[in-house]
């Protein structure tokens, strides 16, 4: 029991405790699971709900900030979890960059932006009292919007500004909501550089003659949201409505994270998303998307549109850096299904895969068609190519579990058809039948046929996607429920050939979600849940119907008719790349050295304790004749402080 025995043996717990008193903490991250997708971002733990838009750091790295409970699956204890990427797919946890304070019970979206010091700060909402709903009576001060500044190059740490900003929503006014603020650069009154802020919230009518009730409950005029302008990031100036309408039917009563998509501004278009709930005809919320020409005070809307027709919601957009402006999105899927096995996962919520958003537009305001697509950088999970097929005319191509993997694989299918057939209403173009089980009991079906013209319906059949839809109670649970689409495509002519045109379809399966992209002009999100999850040797993958051809197929029977002449053009199929790896020692010791001048002293003192014990060691075992060495610290992954989309070896709930 001599001192360098001592030493030998303890340093580890040593070094253990002090980290953990001087550097903020990383929660565990939870191994995969049977429906946790594989390169689709999820928190380390617990809920998650809203992505903050995306900040570009000049060091090349990119900040991803999101609602965060990593104490359980449920809402509540909200917080701006953090993780950290250079291309947006693989990311490194950090600890939780904003947490609730003893007066602010909920730190709800917002954004980033850089102050007129040049430091990056966090502007958000925060939740002082608590439910808050557009359906509740509003209460003064429930939100407020303030601000968190960096206290570190890494952004690991925030300081939360003690008073806000903006207290609560424009004076005499009647709202649903005032949160979600979106900060961005402009030009203001007389050319001057400033800051403007839009805030999401609702209109309700007032009630004139009675100041004790001066707001009616119940009288809603339409979602809204709100224009705030600052020289500074402290001093803001209320400049108006920036946008409203009162069609609740299809843009609902209460607008929630408002984002202008900035590279797509034309002079005569500005196009701003926004969550959208509830529309008079559905208590579902959306996302949506709104566009006109505006006055940079005002924008006076003239089209709306949907971002995502499924579950995807609280769009956050940003655009991507380069010479080439780029309009990027990404958004949030909830789960879908039962809440116990959504406690048993361990792990609510899902980001979609970067996409980029362009604008076509055509002679009239209304011919203009805003497209979407995933990112560029997607393509490079996919593994290498495994089929490519160039038939003219099929009946059905079955992909094996052996071809596309077993939950995970990204599908590009072309359908090649006569033109005339596109203004037939209810011509069948493509079926789709995923993650289908050997019995083929279990199946998610997407069905596309044509309405008239360029316009498509897109329906994504989950009744039989997993053995809870197949049950008698799951049968009439929303979470087996048809998903629909109705809208504009792009079919482009064939250059060689100008009576046929071909429609694109891409679909990308990562276990329990799906991103379905339609003639580039509709997306749609899906959760399904299989029981096989992603590694049973039953799974078959995925088959592709198209209608018309000659039955020449491959590998299933063909039940199709020869009718409207809609043929397979071509199709390709990958594997898709898991983004869990393990994590790098380098970022262990940044996020360490990010907490100041004690993380720097505890990074010192355990390196220098290991050194001795390292040493001390050493001798010990080679005077015993032992050729065994210690591992030194910081070499190991195990101990990472940043977790890569790594399960824990330890049984702790915190890392450093």
């Amino acid at each position: 029991f001599s001192v360098p025995f001592m030493m030998a043996c303890c340093w580890p717990l040593v070094v253990t405790f002090l980290a953990l008193l001087c550097c903020p903490a990383v929660p565990q991250r939870l191994p995969p699971s049977l429906h946790r997708p594989l390169f689709h971002f999820s928190a380390p733990r617990g809920w998650m709900n809203d992505p903050i838009p995306p900040f570009f750091a000049g060091d090349g790295s990119v900040h991803l900030f999101y609602q965060a409970n990593p104490r359980s699956t449920t809402w509540g204890n909200i917080s701006w979890g953090h993780a950290v990427s250079t291309e947006m797919l693989y990311w490194s946890d950090l600890p939780i960059a904003i947490a609730p304070t003893s007066a602010i019970k909920g730190i709800f979206t917002g954004s980033m932006f850089i102050d007129q010091a040049g430091i990056p700060t966090a502007a958000f909402t925060g939740a002082r009292h608590i439910p808050i709903s557009w359906d509740l009576p509003y209460v003064p001060g429930q939100e407020t919007q303030d601000l968190a500044v960096a206290t570190d190059a890494s952004l690991v740490r925030f300081e939360v500004k003690k008073q806000p900003i903006i207290s609560g929503p424009p004076p005499n006014t009647c709202v649903t909501g005032f949160r979600d603020p979106s900060v961005y650069k402009a030009t203001c009154a007389g050319g001057t550089p400033c800051l403007r802020m839009l805030i999401g919230g609702g209109l309700r009518a007032a009630n004139a003659d009675n100041p004790q009730q001066p707001c009616n409950k119940t009288a809603y005029k339409g979602g809204a949201v709100f224009m705030y302008e600052a020289t500074n990031a402290t001093s803001w100036t209320y400049r108006g409505v920036f946008a409203t309408s009162s069609d609740t039917a299809t843009l609902g009563k209460n607008w929630e994270c408002p984002n202008l998509l900035h590279a797509l501004q034309t002079p005569n278009t500005t196009i701003l998303t926004v969550g959208t709930q509830p529309q008079d005809t559905s208590w579902q919320r959306a996302a949506s998307w709104v566009s006109g020409k505006t006055n940079h005070s005002t924008l006076s809307i003239q089209r709306s549109g949907v971002v995502d027709h499924g579950n995807l919601y609280a769009i956050a957009a940003f655009v991507f850096p380069g010479s080439v402006l780029r309009q990027g999105l990404i958004g949030w899927s909830d789960e879908d299904q039962p809440a116990a096995d959504v406690a048993k996962a361990g792990f609510a919520g899902v980001l979609s895969l970067p996409r980029v958003a362009t604008l076509v537009e055509g002679a009239a305001v209304d011919e203009a068609l805003l497209l979407f697509a995933p990112a560029p950088v997607v393509d490079t999970l996919r593994e290498t190519r495994s089929i490519f097929s160039s038939y003219r005319t099929v009946g059905v191509t079955v992909l094996p579990d052996s071809v596309v993997g077993a939950a995970t694989f990204d599908l590009v299918v072309a359908v090649r058809t006569n033109t005339s057939a596109l203004v037939v209403p209810g011509s069948a173009l493509l079926t789709l039948q995923l993650l289908t089980d050997d019995a083929r009991n279990q199946t998610t079906t997407v069905v596309v046929t044509s309405q008239g013209g360029n316009v498509v319906h897109v329906r994504v059949d989950r009744s039989r996607s997993s053995p809870w839809c197949l049950s008698s109670t799951g049968q009439a649970s929303p979470h087996c429920s048809t998903l629909t689409a109705v809208g504009p495509v792009v079919f482009h002519p064939e250059p060689s050939d100008q009576q046929h045109a071909i429609m694109n379809v891409r679909v990308i399966v990562d276990r329990s979600i799906c991103e379905i992209f339609a003639g580039d002009a509709i997306a749609l999100t899906a959760r399904v849940y299989p029981s096989f999850g992603g590694d049973s040797a039953s799974m078959l993958g995925a088959s592709v119907s198209v209608p018309g051809g000659d039955k020449r197929a491959r590998g299933a029977d063909h039940n199709g008719t020869a009718s409207q002449g809609a043929t397979l053009a071509f199709l390709h199929a990958w594997p898709m790349r898991t983004v869990w790896r393990t994590p790098s020692p380098s970022l262990h010791i940044k996020a360490l050295a990010a907490g100041g001048v004690a993380g720097v002293v505890v990074l010192a003192f355990a390196v220098a304790i290991a050194t001795v014990g390292s040493l001390q060691s050493r001798r010990s075992h080679v005077a015993g004749g032992s050729t065994t060495e210690r591992v030194p610290l910081l070499q190991s992954p195990s101990q990472a402080a940043v977790d890569i989309q790594q399960p824990a070896n330890d049984s702790s709930d915190e890392q450093c």
